[in-house]
């Protein structure tokens, strides 16, 4: 799918975002690249990320149960109401 992307135009920061949403990454590289603070508003951490503990509570709600700093994270890590309510 990557490979495709790439293809039509997606680049690989493009892929991390849009497709992936950073989900591929650990912690530590969320931290390092500075969108630990996005998954940080939207309640995770470390223990969250890495299935040590239940996800957030934002993590089963709808687009328009979100506040709007967690609206605003979301959309940092390429989440958009079309895309968060699937």
């Amino acid at each position: 799918q990557k490979a495709l992307a790439e293809n039509v135009g997606f680049n690989e920061d493009d892929w991390d975002c849009s497709v992936d949403h950073y989900n591929s990454y650990d912690w530590s590289e969320l931290e390092l690249y500075g969108i630990d603070k996005s998954f940080e508003i939207l309640g995770w951490n470390l223990q969250s990320w890495n299935d040590e503990i239940d996800p957030p509570a934002s993590d089963d709600k709808m687009w328009d149960e979100l506040t709007s700093e967690e609206q605003d994270a979301a959309m940092d890590i390429c989440y958009f109401r079309d895309n968060w309510d699937v």
